[in-house]
């Protein structure tokens, strides 16, 4: 059976750490798609658009079908449809969950969450450096809503081994 895992938190929160751990611990084929490659890396240009993150996730999208359409196990890792969701839901999660279940994946929505002063300590040796006032903000808007069915797992403290495991339990 092909899962979708979605993985969902605020910058610094770990979701590449253990999107890469998930990577080498599932079976199969695997494809770990990282929306902010989309986002920051694909449109390179500096002053991005609300109109670039539109392009950014219909190239998401059209990836993630794909690879739904061959068999792929998928991890994805998300921060910014939540942060960048405009009212005509251009930037939805809902839609890569369609596309889950319209390919027949078992869905997994996982929701990592670290205390403030984790993620202000983790966010200084990210490779994307994010400024106070902004991680704030986005911090609070990440964790200020709950997608239903998604699973709220706490880091601080635990090894990413232990995380790892953890969603390990709840793909299977």
């Amino acid at each position: 059976m092909k899962n979708l895992i979605i993985i969902r938190g605020c910058p610094a929160v770990g979701k590449g750490t253990l999107s890469m751990k998930l990577s080498e611990k599932l079976k199969g084929k695997v494809a770990k798609l990282t929306l902010d490659d989309f986002q920051w890396d694909m449109t390179a240009h500096q002053k991005r658009t609300r109109k670039d993150f539109e392009i950014s996730f219909k190239n998401y999208l059209f990836v993630l079908e794909n690879y739904l359409k061959n068999n792929y196990t998928i991890i994805a890792e998300d921060v910014w449809l939540r942060y960048y969701g405009y009212p005509d839901k251009s930037t939805d999660i809902n839609k890569i969950i369609f596309l889950g279940k319209k390919y027949k994946a078992k869905i997994t929505l996982i929701l990592l969450k670290a205390k403030w002063n984790t993620i202000k300590s983790r966010n200084k040796v990210r490779h994307r450096v994010m400024k106070g006032k902004e991680l704030k903000e986005v911090y609070e808007k990440i964790y200020s809503r709950k997608i239903k069915n998604e699973q709220l797992i706490f880091v601080d403290g635990k090894s990413t081994e232990q995380i790892t495991k953890e969603v390990l339990k709840l793909v299977k």
